[in-house]
């Protein structure tokens, strides 16, 4: 058997991500035959099931019993009690974040009734688990806390995104577009073509932005505006990069443009903003 595990709560991180991990664990040939019952009370926990000799498994949530085949995702809520039983030695990834992240990552998403379900192994997900379990290894270098928490961000997006798309529910743009909206999250200090980014996805422009609208009140080009003023802001507070290197990073066209921006967004100038005295 292989176990790893992470901690992450204290180390320290380069980047301001809202979905900062407390650990990752990785298990192959996990062998109790049964697992449980435990309960989590400040923490949720994703937990993905990834391979075993056996074909199912049996998960029980509460007073539930609910079999999976394997991969399977399972997430393990605040409060609730969970148990497993599997006929053979199972392959295991986890995620543990805090409890406050419950109301964004499970609420938002409306998963709180659907805690467990199978999923395909697809080559975007595999490629995830891959670079997630090199990074473990090298965890005491600076970079990979950061790393951690933006790829464990994008494969839970990408497992509840197939989820939708298994289910074939009238969720599915929506779907699509809001996992859209996490890319940028990850890919803001990229130069987007949200034309290119449209065909991607298997829409025109038109229409890209016609299911945008639905989901979110500002335009997509907006959206991305937003990302990178706040970032702005980090880099202003929490850097010495001068305003022009910023305004290249967050792809300004030039830096009397940021500026102009940034001024119409909080009323100040870059540099009025770095020099109060309060930061």
């Amino acid at each position: 058997m292989e176990f790893w595990r992470i901690e992450l709560a204290e180390c320290p991180r380069l980047v301001e991500f809202p979905y900062k991990l407390l650990r990752v664990g990785s298990f192959r040939d996990w062998k109790p035959a049964r697992v449980g019952p435990f309960r989590f009370q400040n923490e949720l926990q994703i937990s993905l099931r990834l391979g075993s000799e056996a074909e199912t498994m049996e998960n029980f949530i509460n007073d539930t019993r609910t079999t999976n085949r394997f991969p399977h995702v399972l997430l393990k809520l605040p409060g609730d009690q969970y148990s497993g039983d599997c006929a053979s030695p199972w392959d295991a990834v986890t995620f543990t974040y805090p409890a406050d992240l419950y109301g964004e990552l499970i609420l938002a998403k409306n998963l709180e009734r659907i805690p467990c379900w199978d999923f395909k192994m697809t080559s975007e997900i595999a490629i995830l688990l891959r670079r997630i379990r090199t990074l473990m290894k090298h965890s005491q270098e600076k970079t990979v806390p950061d790393r951690l928490d933006l790829l464990a961000f994008q494969l839970f997006e990408e497992l509840v995104f197939h989820r939708l798309l298994a289910q074939d529910t009238p969720d599915y743009i929506e779907a699509k577009i809001r996992k859209i909206a996490s890319e940028f999250q990850l890919d803001f200090m990229d130069a987007l073509d949200l034309e290119q980014v449209a065909r991607r996805n298997g829409m025109s422009r038109s229409t890209f932005f016609r299911h945008w609208k639905r989901c979110f009140q500002e335009p997509p080009a907006k959206y991305l505006l937003n990302l990178r003023l706040k970032e702005s802001i980090r880099m202003l507070t929490e850097s010495d990069s001068k305003i022009h290197e910023i305004a290249r990073a967050l792809h300004f066209r030039d830096s009397a443009y940021f500026c102009a921006v940034f001024k119409r967004r909080y009323g100040i100038s870059p540099m009025q903003y770095r020099k109060q005295p309060f930061l």
